[in-house]
């Protein structure tokens, strides 16, 4: 069984390095992915409305997909001009492992919010694993918070995104507004 997650590891860094994740994961590549191509070959992408008011923009959500061995959950695409431009879905283990063995150590920044409510005062962990590649940006991020009800909640997410085109979808809702 070891021996068998092993292997199943393994194939999937060498899928990965194959598909260069600084450009995205699988399929979902920056500046080359469609979205004619991700309607027609995935069907649990689902379009979804948002606030954004640019014409040129448009948004999918999915609740899994599946790399291997790897299932990567809530997976959001942005599209610009039809191309994807945004990738974020919750973060996973052997993603972090795979980009921090391909792209080397990142640029990391750690802060710690202290927070009062009432009386009561707690802190809010935040910690952010940065890489950068031309307009490409990678982002793996944690935080650690609390609820109202003072139970810990822990937020993780990888964000793949060309910092360019997402420049060009702010500039076009300012005009649309």
């Amino acid at each position: 069984m070891i021996r068998m997650k092993i292997l199943l590891t393994t194939l999937l860094l060498i899928v990965l390095s194959i598909t260069n994740a600084q450009t995205g994961l699988g399929d979902f590549k920056l500046n080359k992915t469609k979205v004619d191509y991700i309607v027609s070959k995935y069907p649990t992408f689902k379009e979804i409305k948002v606030n954004d008011s640019c014409p040129l923009v448009r948004k999918f959500y999915s609740e899994k997909y599946e790399i291997l061995d790897v299932c990567l959950n809530n997976i959001y695409l942005t599209f610009y001009n039809d191309y994807l431009v945004d990738f974020k879905c919750d973060k996973d283990k052997l993603i972090d492992i795979y980009i921090v063995s391909k792209y080397g150590r990142p640029n990391i920044k750690q802060f710690v919010d202290t927070i009062r409510v009432e009386k009561v005062k707690y802190d809010e962990e935040v910690i952010i694993f940065k890489w950068v590649k031309d307009d490409i940006i990678t982002i793996s991020t944690s935080k650690r918070m609390f609820n109202e009800y003072f139970n810990v909640i822990v937020e993780s997410y990888i964000n793949i995104y060309d910092e360019d085109k997402k420049e060009k979808i702010i500039k076009c809702n300012g005009n649309n507004n």
